[in-house]
């Protein structure tokens, strides 16, 4: 055992693999009673998945051009009642994930039990591990490929990171950079292990996706490298319409109902060219609304319609938004150069969001880390909890 920095480290044992079991159980146990008892709905992209998977697997082809194709397979293989029941496993497991990423982070197994209780009962994670939403699936996914990465498994962290991109494309352009950042991160930032290492997710990169590129390629006759839904994202918010009637998306119709071009790829482009006229057009105003777009990313409160919703999401939030700046104030140089493929995360994530379109539930992927954080900001400020978790390993020998 060490002791660093007021926190008590540990080198793991026994006790992580009884740990994870119990958070896992607790996750699976809160989630299976929420599916019970929660009204069953869906939003409409669930029934757009659903087609389009089936229409991938019955014709090869996807039937919508707004998304990248492995929750659509996954929901036509599982079907619309088992999705559920693959996403409530697959949530009670990455409540794992995040303890392991914060013992591999911070070496306390306080922080990363904080971390796991936290992630257990927040009930957005728990909301969405019940909607028929690929937000399940990409998050453990993200938070796997990050293990990866942290253990210097760089060949499955690459296979996994290119799983996440087939589910959602969000961190696509800085990929690499990502690689080179947890090089840095594991203190093997010289140029060779560097380039080997960003060259083999290229490579991994190219074989995963180029089944997706011939699909493409097949249905538009171009090369896409990821999806035709740019000009969709863009035009939400960066419209003369959208300053008129803000997030009210029936109203907001119009704004992308007005390109009839039947080519995706020219109504695509259509799109994010006027939407590059409106912000050329005014780019203080773009700028301005970029602020707000951020503020509402990161808003504890979604903007439900009920106030018992919002009021929960509140409640739930704050704190650990909290304590996860707790634990960046008190983090060391070493601990924060360890942290910075996370935090490279969360601003790419931020800068996507503002320039685009920015809803909180576009930052639930970021939540496990705010978590992860908070875990530690937590076990920071319970010293005498920190040392009775240190002693407990101790007594089991």
């Amino acid at each position: 055992m060490l002791q660093q920095n007021g926190m008590f480290e540990c080198e793991g044992g026994s006790f992580m693999g009884k740990d994870i079991a119990v958070l896992t159980l607790v996750a699976l146990f809160v989630r299976v009673l929420w599916h019970l008892y929660a009204p069953d709905r869906d939003w409409p992209d669930t029934a757009v998945y659903l087609e389009t998977g089936k229409a991938l697997l019955e014709t090869g082809r996807m039937s919508s051009f707004n998304y990248m194709p492995l929750y659509p397979v996954l929901i036509a293989i599982f079907g619309y009642k088992h999705i559920l029941t693959f996403q409530i496993v697959l949530s009670a497991l990455t409540a794992g994930l995040v303890y392991l990423l914060s013992f591999e982070l911070f070496r306390s197994r306080a922080a990363a039990l904080f971390a796991g209780l936290i992630f257990c009962i927040s009930p957005m994670i728990v909301f969405y591990a019940n909607m028929r939403l690929s937000e399940t699936v990409y998050i453990f996914l993200l938070l796997l490929a990050c293990l990866g990465f942290y253990r210097g498994q760089f060949l499955i962290g690459s296979i996994v990171l290119v799983l996440a991109t087939l589910t959602r494309p969000t961190l696509d352009p800085v990929a690499p950079l990502l690689i080179a950042a947890f090089c840095f991160a594991r203190g093997e930032g010289q140029w060779k292990p560097v380039a080997r290492r960003v060259g083999l997710y290229i490579a991994v990169y190219v074989v995963m996706m180029a089944p997706w590129w011939w699909h493409n390629w097949m249905l538009y006759h171009s090369f896409v490298r990821l999806s035709v839904s740019m000009g969709n994202l863009l035009i939400i918010e960066n419209t003369t319409l959208f300053d008129k009637v803000g997030l009210n998306f029936e109203a907001l119709a119009p704004a992308w109902q007005q390109f009839h071009i039947a080519d995706p790829i020219a109504r695509d482009k259509a799109m994010v060219a006027a939407s590059v006229d409106y912000i050329k057009a005014d780019p203080l105003h773009w700028l301005w609304r970029c602020v707000e777009r951020t503020f509402r990313f990161w808003s504890p409160l979604p903007g439900s319609q009920s106030g018992l919703v919002n009021a929960v999401a509140f409640v739930s939030t704050v704190p650990v938004m909290a304590l996860a700046v707790v634990a960046l104030l008190r983090l060391s140089k070493a601990q924060l150069l360890k942290v910075m493929p996370l935090l490279l995360i969360v601003a790419f994530f931020t800068a996507v969001h503002a320039v685009t379109h920015g809803i909180s539930r576009y930052r639930l992927p970021l939540e496990p880390f705010l978590m992860i954080f908070a875990g530690f900001g937590l076990a920071s400020l319970l010293p005498a909890f920190v040392s009775r978790s240190r002693n407990q390993p101790a007594a089991s020998h």
